[in-house]
């Protein structure tokens, strides 16, 4: 990239080889840097942090109106989708959520600029990104839009599908770009004099939230010529590190875009274990998506039920993942089985299934409670020993003196699909 010799950050020498003492004043100045960028105007961050123009103090007053409706549209749609999520309007938030990534990828597909000093060529990576961000927002903003189509279940899985698919081959498309970048983009070899060096303080945030780690970074500086055009240069990635192995005032082959000749390729480009590193997450995170995709494909998930205290997961209205149960009236039971019944008493009871036997092609209930009597069912449920299910029967005596009664059911059913509401309980002799 060109030398910038306004770029406060860049530290410009002619010394290869730096002295403990000037290190340490490096490290000591840039701990001030960052205490200062606490004080710093936030729309003068860009310009102190990447050396980007400064903002213009006569800007007019509709780009200033511009700038602030735009200011003001993406603060809002953030608030919103925050608010949408505390309260739980998941459809709304699922909406505004895409929708901003949308415009966000779009602008970086545009743009490819991810900081102010960027060279072109690196802006291919940043526009790679986009695209895939605009396509992932894109494609789950479609689904949320076309949600009746599916079950919960399927919704859920096809956006799992898309972001696992996306970023897979995103992932793949920036590992290569990267190992290749020679052979893609600095196609052309020349001479050019090293004339000094720079050198950078950054950091980086401790995963481990620790403070954070303190490092330097170093390039020579290359003055050469290009087609009449002299140009002064550095690496478009500088070096970790805080001295150079080129000898000042020496002559070197370095690698440059034709298209963009002030882009220098850094001699570090990514290793063939990192390289292979990424391409295999890459293609893990690709296969993953596409067999969620091919599962839902099959239709293995419209059986599936997602189960939530949520409100649906994209729905307006809250709503139970599992189907309210069916009830059953005294009304019902008499008008469906007044031939079992006969007018006698009758009564409902929640009992346990103890035995099943076969009994020519059916099943034969033994239950629990020895007071009912083995009850033949036709074999199409699938019922095991140990079930509970809801008997309703009546009382069988053989004189009116006796004391046993049997308990003769007619029908019964599962208490976790019905609910009885009527008024017929448990028989008390």
């Amino acid at each position: 990239m060109l030398y910038d010799r306004d770029f406060k950050r860049w530290k410009f020498s002619t010394d290869r080889v730096i002295e403990t003492e000037v290190y340490q004043g490096m490290i000591d100045e840039y701990e001030e840097f960052r205490r200062k960028m606490l004080r710093v105007d936030i729309r003068d961050m860009n310009h102190e942090l990447y050396g980007a123009p400064k903002r213009d103090e006569n800007e007019s007053a509709g780009s200033k109106i511009k700038n602030a409706v735009v200011t003001v549209l993406v603060l809002g749609a953030f608030v919103c989708c925050v608010l949408a999520l505390i309260l739980k309007k998941i459809l709304l938030f699922g909406i505004l959520f895409c929708s901003l990534f949308l415009v966000a990828g779009a602008i970086l597909a545009f743009t490819g600029e991810t900081n102010p000093k960027d060279t072109p060529s690196r802006r291919v990576r940043g526009r790679i990104i986009g695209v895939f961000i605009m396509l992932g927002a894109g494609a789950i903003l479609s689904l949320i839009l076309l949600r009746e189509r599916f079950s919960q279940a399927e919704l859920l899985i096809w956006m799992a599908s898309v972001a696992f698919g996306l970023a897979g081959l995103c992932i793949m498309a920036i590992a290569i770009i990267d190992k290749f970048s020679a052979k893609i983009f600095y196609k052309e070899e020349i001479d050019a004099k090293c004339i000094g060096y720079v050198r950078m303080v950054d950091s980086d945030s401790d995963s481990d939230g620790g403070p954070p780690m303190t490092y330097m970074m170093i390039s020579p500086v290359f003055e050469y010529s290009y087609e009449g055009q002299r140009i002064e240069a550095v690496y478009d990635k500088l070096q970790i590190g805080d001295c150079s192995d080129i000898e000042l005032g020496s002559f070197t082959k370095i690698r440059i875009n034709p298209n963009h000749p002030e882009d220098v390729l850094a001699p570090k480009v990514t290793s063939s274990a990192n390289f292979a590193v990424l391409l295999i997450f890459g293609l893990i995170f690709t296969l993953v998506g596409s067999g969620l995709a091919w599962y839902s494909l099959l239709g293995n998930a419209k059986g599936l039920a997602v189960e939530t205290s949520w409100n649906n997961i994209l729905g307006e209205e809250t709503s139970e993942t599992t189907p309210p149960k069916k009830t059953i009236s005294d009304a019902t039971v008499e008008e469906n089985y007044k031939e079992d019944i006969e007018g006698k008493p009758w009564y409902c009871e929640i009992t346990t299934v103890s035995d099943i036997e076969d009994y020519k092609g059916n099943l034969l209930l033994t239950f629990g409670d020895d007071t009912f009597e083995k009850m033949l069912i036709k074999n199409t449920d699938a019922l095991k020993k140990g079930d509970k299910i809801m008997l309703f029967y009546t009382v069988s005596r053989e004189t009116e003196d006796q004391t046993a009664a049997y308990k003769c059911p007619f029908v019964y059913t599962f208490p976790g699909d019905v609910e009885y509401v009527g008024s017929h309980g448990a028989y008390q002799p």
